[in-house]
């Protein structure tokens, strides 16, 4: 007979290795960012990594970018000065994410 625990996945994401793999994967991730950014000023010191608490006891990683603009900076948006130029994203976090990941 076969028995199945249904919580098995919750515990494995509550397992210390699993939490620090996260961790290390989101260290990697956020260190490949802050390499892209490094170029545009002050702009690699606002990538980081945040723990997030999630449903029954699990916490995620998020990978950051800390700025008031940080949408704009990465998906782009309409030249401040004159509204008909489009200024492209950096997208910064989404390659960083790729570099790492595949």
């Amino acid at each position: 007979m076969v028995v199945i625990n249904k919580s098995a996945a919750l515990q494995a994401a509550r397992a210390a290795a699993v939490q620090k793999a996260l961790q290390a994967k989101a260290d990697q991730i956020a260190g490949a960012a802050r390499t892209r950014a490094a170029g545009h000023g002050s702009l690699a010191s606002r990538i980081g990594v945040a723990k997030a608490p999630g449903k029954k006891g699990v916490i995620d990683r998020l990978v950051t970018l800390d700025h008031v603009e940080a949408g704009n900076i990465e998906f782009g948006h309409f030249h401040n000065r004159n509204p008909e130029t489009w200024v492209a994203g950096l997208h910064v976090m989404r390659n960083a994410a790729q570099d790492v990941t595949g």
